[in-house]
């Protein structure tokens, strides 16, 4: 189990950050993302792997006039 962005979420099969993103509709996004409170740059989300209790935080952004 992982938390994101404060709420529960059940771990995908696999394991990688850019697969969270893909199931969240998030892929082609701009969006900040932590995991245990350390930014991950966005050349890193395909090599980066999410564990088992692992709190994730993800901000995207909004534009508006």
């Amino acid at each position: 189990m992982i938390t994101v962005n404060g709420k529960p979420c059940e771990q995908l099969s696999d394991n990688s950050l850019q697969a969270l993103l893909i199931h969240l509709g998030l892929e082609d996004q701009l969006c900040a993302i932590e995991i245990n409170k350390t930014l991950i740059p966005y050349k890193e989300r395909e090599h980066t792997s999410i564990q088992d209790g692992d709190d994730i935080e993800i901000v995207s952004l909004v534009g508006g006039g």
